[in-house]
């Protein structure tokens, strides 16, 4: 208790924080209306609702693990029931306190602005009726975690990550999209319950899988997830918004990528982009891996390194073909509502973290395996590492060179993540991570990958010199590039298809 303690006032005090500074910047930044209640309504909703979600999961997650372990799953369901009953009745009795609090306060921030009091009281409430499903859905997670279901355990995740991309098309539009985004927000958290809410009941038990040291690492792990990776980089971006010498131009940009430049690296557009395109896969090939770890009490190396080449193939064509096409879809979708700059931007920083989810994949099997191997320490130093060198880089070069500074301390991050995944995989079973490996068969596929692309290229030009529609040119260029480089892979590293079969076949 004295640790659930201590997680929930830091929440506490680092999200009221942001609050006040986020009511600060609106006094001194001219934005439109809506992005000024917009920011404050999202302060508000997640001031109030993640101490509460701190709480559930330092509390009642760890008493159902224990229950389910030690009871069985009957006796386990009946405190699930039990501690639903009372969340609901808890969340509701907060949520009108909250809801009261933030009519009172729009009277005094917007005084003469009837319209600005009743947007932001709206988008309080839809912010706040998001944040219950998302706390309600932490308590059915605790079946997931309990019943080791990994690949519905991320699928909800995927599902709540596609939000982030809500933020981000907001931030780069118009703000008259907000109350589309907030039903996006709202969505994407109800899918997540609905999700975990309905399939938990009907999984296969494990019993006495968690023991109380696998437990400490669990609570610990979202602690500092929540604390170092989401809490403080809140306080952060704030603070860089705050101390940045902004013209009034560039103020209506930045207040987006203030969000962007922290929390997208590290909650928002960074956990969207990584989620949808490394753990869905993960989830199909981890779970099999851990059979060999339990069989065989060690990780054979073939396996580890077979795995990072599954994940080099599926995502090197995805990195490349964006890197060719990205620019010319982008045009198309965003040519009517965005401006050239804009698109650019978009182009930009969704190449680089394509870019870096090679990295961050290989890294994210390398940390799954320090868990399933009993190497909790290793991966928790590196988390908090990992992080601390985010905020320092991007405060950094956020502070001295505003947007630019971004990109400069995302390269910065993953040079250093890199560096770190050597030393990291020295003390994992694996043993040292062979690099000279690896980087051949990089080379290998990048070397596919312009053949490929020098066939879709060409297949795009002779349509557009055909007159065909640019869109449907280059989604048909896709198509040929895509079949050139599967087909190729298929004729000379038929081995990588035959290890997805395997894994998946386990």
């Amino acid at each position: 208790m004295k640790n659930a303690a201590y997680v929930m006032i830091f929440n506490l005090i680092a999200q009221l924080l942001g609050f006040v500074l986020n009511v600060l910047m609106a006094q001194n930044i001219g934005v439109s209306l809506e992005m000024d209640t917009f920011r404050l309504a999202q302060s508000y909703s997640f001031a109030v609702s993640v101490p509460v979600f701190a709480a559930i999961q330092v509390t009642f997650i760890p008493m159902y693990i224990n229950i389910f372990s030690n009871y069985g799953e009957k006796e386990a369901d009946k405190l699930y029931h039990q501690l639903s009953r009372v969340l609901i009745f808890v969340l509701g009795m907060i949520g009108l306190v909250f809801l009261g609090f933030t009519y009172i306060s729009g009277q005094f921030l917007w005084p003469d602005s009837e319209n600005a009091k009743q947007l932001f009281f709206f988008l309080s409430a839809i912010l706040y009726v998001g944040q219950i499903c998302y706390t309600y859905s932490v308590l059915n997670m605790a079946f997931l975690q309990a019943k080791e279901k990994f690949f519905v355990q991320s699928l909800s995740v995927v599902l709540t990550n596609l939000v982030p991309i809500a933020y981000f098309l907001f931030f780069y539009g118009k703000a008259t999209n907000v109350i589309t985004v907030m039903m996006l927000l709202t969505l994407g958290y109800a899918l997540q319950w609905l999700l975990v809410r309905t399939y938990s009941q009907y999984f296969v038990t494990k019993k006495n899988e968690y023991g109380d040291l696998q437990l400490k690492n669990i609570i610990k792990d979202q602690k500092v997830r929540e604390f170092v990776i989401i809490a403080i980089p809140v306080l952060i971006s704030n603070v860089v918004l705050k101390l940045s010498d902004l013209t009034e131009q560039n103020a209506a940009v930045l207040v987006g990528v203030g969000q962007l430049s922290i929390l997208s690296f590290s909650y928002l557009l960074y956990t969207a982009i990584l989620s949808l395109s490394v753990t869905p896969f993960i989830t199909v090939i981890y779970p099999k891996l851990t059979t060999f770890i339990n069989d065989k009490n060690k990780l054979e190396k073939d396996h580890y390194y077979n795995i990072i080449f599954v994940i080099l193939t599926i995502l090197l064509p995805i990195m490349v073909g964006f890197l060719l096409f990205g620019q010319e879809v982008l045009n198309v979708l965003l040519a009517p509502r965005y401006s050239n700059s804009e698109i650019q931007m978009t182009y930009m920083l969704t190449s680089l973290y394509l870019v870096s989810i090679i990295f961050f994949g290989i890294r994210e099997v390398t940390y799954r395996v320090c868990y399933t191997s009993g190497y909790q320490k290793i991966v928790m130093k590196n988390t908090l590492f990992a992080a601390t060198v985010r905020i320092v880089g991007i405060l950094i070069f956020g502070l001295l060179f505003q947007l630019p500074g971004i990109v400069l301390a995302l390269a910065f991050s993953i040079i250093i993540s890199l560096l770190r995944l050597r030393t990291v995989t020295k003390k994992i079973i694996v043993g040292k991570l062979n690099f000279k490996k690896i980087t051949g068969f990089t080379i290998e596929v990048l070397v596919l990958n312009i053949v490929a692309t020098g066939g879709g290229l060409l297949v795009k030009f002779i349509l557009i010199a055909n007159n065909v529609n640019t869109f449907l040119a280059v989604i048909v260029s896709g198509i040929v590039f895509v079949a050139i480089y599967a087909i190729s892979m298929l004729l000379f590293r038929p081995k990588i298809y035959q290890n997805i079969l395997y894994y998946m076949s386990v």
